[in-house]
């Protein structure tokens, strides 16, 4: 994460539910913690704290056998307050969505 020294941790949990017999849903969850280094050189903001969390959604199709074609949405949150200001204040969003297409192949 760029040249600033501490730490960021990433906490998460996930699962896979079968949607009949085309795809899966893989659904999962994570919530950011970053270490008072990491939290002041990214955002100013002194202590350690809980920063964000990321809910994402991924399908997953066959196309003949060997192809898989994954799209999938994902949304990410900025959860402290202070931090959060600090963002805003930069011109920056708290809150995003994004979304994803991934194409693989086995041989």
């Amino acid at each position: 994460v760029g040249i600033g020294e501490g730490s960021y941790l990433s906490f998460g949990h996930g699962t896979s539910i079968p949607l009949k017999d085309i795809t899966n849903i893989d659904i999962s969850g994570a919530l950011g913690w970053g270490s008072a280094k990491h939290n002041n050189f990214y955002y100013g903001q002194d202590g350690g704290a809980v920063t964000d969390f990321l809910v994402s959604a991924r399908f997953s199709f066959d196309v003949g056998g060997y192809i898989s074609v994954c799209p999938s949405v994902s949304f990410s949150s900025i959860v402290n307050g202070k931090i959060r200001e600090t963002v805003r204040n930069a011109g920056s969003k708290n809150d995003i969505f994004f979304y994803g297409l991934a194409l693989s192949g086995a041989f």
